[in-house]
């Protein structure tokens, strides 16, 4: 006979096993899927995990009522006016314990500004600027030398997936909250590009229906927003300055609009998919009123 400690440990086990994953798909300028290709490579995935999957997900959904005063009304009357915004938040956690650049010497982090001095005035602040984008281009190819050095040491010993880059994942999410500038427009300033959509996808939970149906959030096909918050906490460093561990509390807010389309969510196709996911009924004799009219004849009650 199975005894109270044997069930709770076959629960334990059922219910630790993680086999959900949450991840991104970026959408590019034209609202497509981004396909990230590297130079000798056919391309990188159109999306990216999160570390782990998170310990609680937040979803909450707007509406906005227009209230009429009725001189003697016990109560307003409320006239709808739309659905406010839908938001999923949550907390990103990455963490690492193999500093990726404990072997490079603390060679990485330089004081560029201070390398090139100050501008002279032959040189001026353009030129000066210019210098000190290229110098920090440099250095952004030597931190990635570096990474992908480390990296190629982590996965020969297996343990690579476990021990990411934590500033990459922080910068990988950033951009989802900064523009793109382009060519230059015609009155001389750069064009600018809003940051790019996205597909937020937690397989196994649906969280797409809960906005509503007929939008570009499918169910399976990932929550079609664009992200809203993405406030970083470092909480550990390594002694060389290099991230150990970071928490990122991220929200979406789910958008309508894709390639010039628009395509509002709605409760209708939810109605009958509601009735057929959700049985718990009463047996109860429930008093309605007036509410329905009075077609049966039945009096309203008195209270």
């Amino acid at each position: 006979m199975a005894t109270l400690g044997s069930l709770a440990s076959g629960i334990r086990s059922i219910t630790n096993r993680r086999r959900g994953e949450a991840f991104i798909t970026e959408l590019g300028d034209d609202d497509r899927p981004v396909v990230y290709r590297r130079q000798g490579s056919r391309g990188l995935p159109q999306y990216r995990k999160f570390q782990y999957f998170p310990e609680s997900l937040t979803d909450t959904k707007g509406v906005q009522y227009q209230t009429k005063e009725i001189p003697g009304g016990s109560i307003p009357l409320y006239q709808y006016i739309n659905s406010g915004e839908h938001n999923l938040a949550f907390t990103a956690i990455f963490t690492t314990d193999i500093d990726h650049l404990a072997q490079e010497g603390g060679g990485i982090v330089r004081n560029i500004a201070g390398q090139l001095g100050a501008p002279t005035s032959a040189q001026g602040a353009d030129q000066a600027t210019a210098a000190l984008q290229r110098a920090g281009t440099n250095q952004a190819a030597t931190l990635v030398n570096a990474v992908e050095r480390a990296e190629e040491r982590l996965r020969a010993s297996g343990v690579r997936d476990r021990s990411p880059f934590v500033l990459g994942a922080l910068i990988w999410l950033r951009r989802f909250m900064l523009p793109r500038y382009g060519e230059q427009s015609e009155v001389g300033v750069p064009l600018t590009k809003p940051p790019h959509k996205l597909l937020l996808h937690f397989t196994g939970s649906h969280l797409e229906l809960l906005g509503g149906g007929g939008s570009f959030s499918v169910p399976g096909g990932g929550l079609h927003c664009i992200m809203t918050q993405c406030d970083i906490t470092v909480d550990a460093l390594f002694p060389s300055g290099n991230i150990r561990q970071a928490s990122v509390n991220l929200t979406f807010s789910e958008v309508p609009q894709n390639g010039g389309v628009v395509r509002f969510p709605s409760a209708s196709p939810l109605d009958e998919l509601a009735a057929q996911l959700y049985r718990l009924t009463t047996t109860a004799n429930a008093i309605t009123g007036g509410v329905g009219g009075t077609s049966g004849g039945g009096a309203s009650p008195n209270l």
